[in-house]
């Protein structure tokens, strides 16, 4: 018969509670008796203690383990029992010094020492022994089968565990697909919306030659654009970083204003920009407007006709002695309520019907990218604030460092407000 193999992991056999001090006892019994084996005072009276000692434990473990107690058990307990009743009875004739011509002592000696009664104890622990095997072969088949059971069921549920990892894995290219496909989409759709409003605007009206070469070059600046986000999406097999330097924030700004003009006039809006002489920020500069484009092409798609996105910059030094850039981009549209400010940065959530809901999370993971953060607060009366930190760059000329002013974390309130 294939023996069981217990798994490394199972914890070992314990004997049951006293195995070993009844092991012990028998030991010291067995040989106490084989040296004072034949002495009639001392080996009548250490008979009864041995069988007694074997009863005791098998009655200790039964009353423990019912579910041991079955009929080999139960004759094993009765043939000790007999056994050490037996002796015991031999033990007190002695003690009560009957005379040895006594035939009665003779035969009871006999009887319980030698005959029946010995007999009858051993055979009813034969008895238990031998009915015992059966049962010790049947609960070894039973184990052997449910081992065999246990073994496949874990198998089949590793193999649908590396199923159910692999289907995980699978899922998560998926999502990681659709997100880079919806940010691309993203990406591409801002200037291509450019591209065709500014090529209606073309074909509605006749245009002077200098309006038809702004309009052109506003066209080719966008076409680039989109180029250079194709360019990216081709080079994600083999990354490359923006390089951030100190560039001049009027500089990034004005390109902003210029490439998201067309939009600004068709909405009906004013555009408002600050000017910050000699404010540098550590950032890399097609990036930064790429980010900066997203978040004020969604002021002015967000806002009223007539009203005004306002393009704010400040140079700020923290307690920490930090310098930081702010830049804000301000609307006057419908606010940010409390359940679009908890997801705004969740992808693919969006408040507008036509929004993809990835514009800002490209945003906010293009600046991060450039060491920046980006934060969203409601303005007090009416509209929404999209505040942009970066560390700030070494002041260029017309900026005194000694002159800028020190502010609490921009972060942690409302910068520029």
């Amino acid at each position: 018969m294939p023996s069981i193999e217990r798994p490394a992991s199972a914890p070992p056999l314990t004997s049951p509670p006293g195995t070993v001090a009844s092991c012990l006892g028998i030991t010291v019994l067995t040989v106490v008796l084989a040296l004072v084996s034949g002495d009639e005072r001392i080996d009548p009276l250490l008979r009864p203690f041995y069988f007694l000692l074997l009863f005791a434990f098998f009655r200790a473990i039964g009353r423990r383990q019912p579910e041991l107690r079955v009929l080999p058990f139960r004759l094993i307990e009765a043939g000790f029992f007999v056994l050490a009743v037996g002796f015991l009875v031999g033990a007190v004739s002695r003690a009560l010094a009957l005379p040895e011509d006594l035939a009665a002592r003779h035969f009871l000696h006999t009887v319980v020492e030698r005959g029946a009664v010995f007999l009858l104890g051993l055979s009813l622990v034969s008895y238990g022994v031998i009915l015992w095997v059966p049962h010790l072969l049947e609960s070894q088949r039973v184990l052997l089968r449910r081992y065999d059971v246990t073994r496949g069921a874990l198998r089949r549920s590793e193999r649908a565990r590396n199923r159910m990892e692999q289907r995980f894995v699978d899922v998560h290219r998926l999502h990681a697909m659709g997100e880079l496909a919806g940010g691309l989409a993203h990406d591409l759709r801002n200037p291509l919306a450019i591209v065709k409003a500014t090529a209606e605007g073309l074909r509605r009206s006749p245009r002077s030659a200098s309006e038809a070469e702004e309009h052109v070059r506003v066209i080719c600046r966008n076409v680039d654009r989109a180029e250079r986000t194709i360019a990216s999406l081709l080079e994600l097999g083999n990354p490359r970083p923006g390089t951030p330097r100190d560039v001049e924030v009027d500089d990034v700004l004005a390109e902003v204003a210029a490439l998201a003009g067309f939009e600004q006039r068709r909405h009906g809006v004013a555009l408002d920009r600050s000017s910050a002489p000699g404010t540098t920020a550590r950032a890399d500069r097609r990036l930064l407007v790429q980010a900066l484009l997203n978040l004020v092409l969604n002021a002015i798609q967000a806002s009223p006709r007539d009203a005004e996105v306002r393009l704010r910059v400040r140079r700020m030094v923290r307690r920490s002695g930090d310098a930081v850039v702010a830049i804000a981009v301000e609307d006057r549209g419908s606010g940010l309520s409390a359940e679009a400010r908890a997801g705004i940065f969740r992808p693919f959530f969006t408040t507008r019907a036509e929004g993809t809901g990835l514009g800002l999370l490209s945003c906010r993971r293009v600046l991060e990218d450039m060491g920046g953060v980006v934060n969203l607060y409601p303005r007090r009366r009416g509209g929404a604030r999209a505040v942009v930190l970066l560390a700030a760059g070494v002041p260029s000329a017309g900026l005194d460092p000694a002159a800028a002013p020190s502010h609490e974390e921009p972060c942690s309130t409302h910068p520029l407000s």
